[in-house]
C-alpha cells in the first residue's frame, strides 16, 4: 500500500486560519499586503498571489510577519497541489519560532504528512514520531501514516506496531485501513491475525468482495479448503462474485470438496452469462465437473468445445474414451478421427478406440483394419492383437 495516506483536503484546510489576520500583531503595511494576497487567492488568482507573497518575503519582516507570510505561501502552493514546493516554506515558518502556539501542533503534523506525500519517509517518521510524543490529541490517521512510511522502508515491525496502534485507537476502520493492515499481516505471514482482521472487515463492509476473496485465500494458505469453500459460497450466494476468476476458483474448490454438480452449475451459469471467459481450460473444467457428477450427456458438449479449441490429440482421446465408456460409439469414432487428424505422436490408442467402436457397431471389417493399425504401436499392440484374435475366432 502506498504510504501517502494524508488527504490533500486535510493538508490544505489545516495549515492556516482564515483571514483577516489580527492587525495588532502586524505592521499596517504588512497587514494590508497580506489582505491583498488573501483577496487574490479568493479571486482564484494563485499565480499573482504567489508572486505578491514572494515580493513580501523579500522585505524586512519581523519573525511573526515572516511566519505568517510563509504559511500563506504554503497554503497557496498546496492549493495548486505543489506538495514538494510547500515543504521549504513550511520548514522556514517553523524555524522562525514565531508560529502561534495554537497553530504549531497542527503545522508540525501537516509537515510530517507532506514528507510522506512526497516520499521523504525518513523525514516523515522523524517528524511524526516526535509530534506524536508531544501531541495531546492524535488522529488515528497519523498512526497509519507512520505505519505506511515504515512499510515503504521495509521496516515491518514498526509498521505493524503503528498500524495496530491505529486499529486499537479507532472506533471504526475505513476500507483502505483494513486493506493496509491486511497487507502488513500478509507480508508477515501472520495468517491467524489476518483471518481475524478479515472476518471483522466483512462484518463492517459485507459488500466488499475483496475481503471475502482474501479470507478464502487465508483458509487455503492454512490448508482449510472446506472453510475457503464456505466463504466463497456465501459470497456467491450474496451476489458478490462477479469476476470470472472468482467463479472458476469457486468451481475448482467445489470439485476438490466432492461437489462436482455444484461446480458444473457455477461454471455453466458463468459461461452463459459471459462472466467466465470461454477458454479451452474453462470448457474442460465444466466438462470434467459434469463427468465427475456422472452427467455424461452434459459433459460431451463442453469437452468437444475444449478439444476443438486446443486442437490437442490428448483432449480428443479423452473425449473418445468418455464416449466409449458410455456406449456412445458414434461419438467415440468421430472424436478418435478428429484426434488422428490432429497428428498424435502415437496413433495407436486412437486406432484401438476406433476398432472397439467399429466392433460394437457390428462393422468387423473396419474394426480389424483399425486393430491392425493399432498393433503397430507398442502401447496398443498387445490389446489390439487380443481383439484381432477374438474377432477372427467368432
Amino acid at each position: 500500500m502506498n504510504a501517502r495516506l494524508a488527504t490533500v483536503a486535510v493538508l490544505v484546510a489545516a495549515v492556516l486560519a482564515a483571514p483577516p489576520l489580527p492587525a495588532a500583531t502586524l505592521s499596517e503595511k504588512v497587514f494590508r499586503k497580506l489582505s491583498e494576497i488573501y483577496e487574490l487567492r479568493e479571486a482564484d488568482k494563485p499565480t499573482e498571489a504567489l508572486r505578491a507573497t514572494d515580493s513580501l518575503l523579500r522585505r524586512k519582516l519581523s519573525d511573526y510577519e515572516q511566519a505568517q507570510t510563509l504559511l500563506l505561501k504554503v497554503d497557496l502552493l498546496l492549493g495548486q497541489d505543489r506538495y514538494r514546493d510547500a515543504i521549504t516554506p513550511m520548514e522556514a515558518a517553523l524555524a522562525t519560532g514565531a508560529v502561534p502556539e495554537q497553530r504549531l501542533d497542527q503545522i508540525r503534523y501537516n509537515l510530517g504528512q507532506l514528507y510522506s506525500q512526497v516520499g521523504r519517509y525518513r523525514d516523515a517518521i522523524r517528524t511524526l514520531e516526535a509530534w506524536v510524543r508531544d501531541a495531546k490529541d492524535v488522529p488515528v490517521n497519523a498512526y497509519f501514516v507512520l505505519a505506511a512510511c515504515h512499510l515503504e522502508l521495509n521496516a515491518l515491525r514498526p509498521a505493524r506496531r503503528w498500524a495496530d496502534k491505529g486499529r486499537a485507537e479507532s472506533d471504526k476502520l475505513s476500507y483502505s485501513q483494513y486493506q493496509f493492515l491486511a497487507s502488513i499481516y500478509v507480508r508477515q505471514s501472520d495468517w491467524s491475525a489476518l483471518q481475524k482482521l478479515l472476518e471483522e472487515a466483512i462484518q463492517v463492509f459485507p459488500d466488499k468482495v475483496e475481503f471475502w476473496r482474501q479470507l478464502a485465500q487465508v483458509h487455503m494458505e492454512r490448508d482449510r479448503e472446506s472453510q475457503a469453500l464456505a466463504v466463497l459460497r456465501v459470497a456467491y450466494s450474496n451476489g458478490l462474485l462477479k469476476r470470472g476468476d472468482d467463479l472458476v476458483r469457486l468451481a475448482q474448490l467445489m470439485r476438490l470438496q466432492n461437489a462436482p454438480w455444484l461446480a458444473a452449475n457455477v461454471m455453466e451459469d458463468g459461461l452463459r452469462r459471459k462472466m467466465i471467459e470461454p477458454t479451452s481450460r474453462n470448457w474442460l473444467l465444466l466438462g470434467h465437473s459434469w463427468m465427475a457428477a456422472r452427467e455424461y450427456d452434459r459433459a460431451y458438449p463442453p469437452l468437444t468445445k475444449a478439444a476443438e479449441m486446443t486442437k490437442k490429440p490428448r483432449d480428443w482421446l479423452r473425449l473418445a474414451r468418455l464416449y466409449a465408456q458410455n456406449a456412445g460409439w458414434s461419438g467415440c469414432l468421430k472424436s478418435a478421427d478428429a484426434g488422428l487428424r490432429a497428428g498424435p505422436k502415437d496413433p495407436g490408442p486412437f486406432q484401438l478406440l476406433r476398432g472397439i467402436c467399429a466392433y460394437e457397431e457390428g462393422n468387423f471389417k473396419n474394426a480389424l483394419e483399425a486393430f491392425a493399425k493399432a498393433r503397430k504401436s507398442k502401447k496398443s499392440a498387445a490389446e489390439a492383437r487380443g481383439w484381432i484374435q477374438f474377432i477372427e475366432n467368432l
